[in-house]
């Protein structure tokens, strides 16, 4: 099987709809910037509540997410048969 990277790929949709062996992407750094969080249901309140924290706990906040996802769609290829060694 060819090892294809997702460059710029974020995106919970593409990484669960292709098998990319890696992925890396800076659009993440926005929502620490200015307190987004595109893992959470209400956006809104998320928004206004994570402006007030500081940046660090932000950061940490979306690595913690992001980690958690890759694992989550690592699972879900093995499931269907595909494992990175």
């Amino acid at each position: 099987m060819i090892k294809v990277h997702g460059f710029g790929m974020s995106a919970r949709w593409a990484w669960e709809r292709y098998p990319f062996y890696s992925v890396d992407s800076t659009g993440w750094q926005g929502s620490i910037r200015f307190g987004g969080n595109s893992f959470e249901k209400n956006k809104k309140q998320v928004l206004y509540d994570l402006k007030k924290k500081h940046y660090m706990y932000r950061a940490d906040l979306m690595i913690k997410n992001y980690k958690k996802l890759g694992e989550d769609v690592t699972r879900l290829w093995e499931k269907r048969g595909i494992k990175w060694e």
